[in-house]
């Protein structure tokens, strides 16, 4: 739960209101929802590499993957574009997170 009022710090302890940042409740939320997915897709990477290779549609493949996030393939699309990733051959993907 993220404190708008900024009267409790990241952990939950109650601060005077304004005391802090909610924005850093955010990130840290935001980054631990990128490293969740990462761990999907990592966990069954190399099948999931070699499947994307077969079926020539690594956006596909991911995509099924994340499907019961409701991930679809144009996002998984935007974001390979965001990271570059259309260059390069799926089995040479390094994390970015």
């Amino acid at each position: 739960m993220i404190d708008a009022s900024g009267g409790t710090d990241i952990e939950g302890n109650v601060l005077g209101t304004a005391s802090h940042d909610p924005v850093e409740d955010v990130t840290l939320l935001e980054s631990e929802i990128a490293l969740w997915i990462a761990g999907i897709i990592e966990k069954n990477w190399h099948r999931l590499a070699k499947k994307a290779q077969l079926e020539r549609n690594v956006a596909h493949v991911i995509a099924t993957q994340l499907a019961g996030l409701n991930i679809g393939e144009t996002q998984v699309k935007t974001a390979m574009l965001k990271l570059e990733l259309f260059e390069r051959s799926a089995e040479n993907w390094k994390a970015k997170i």
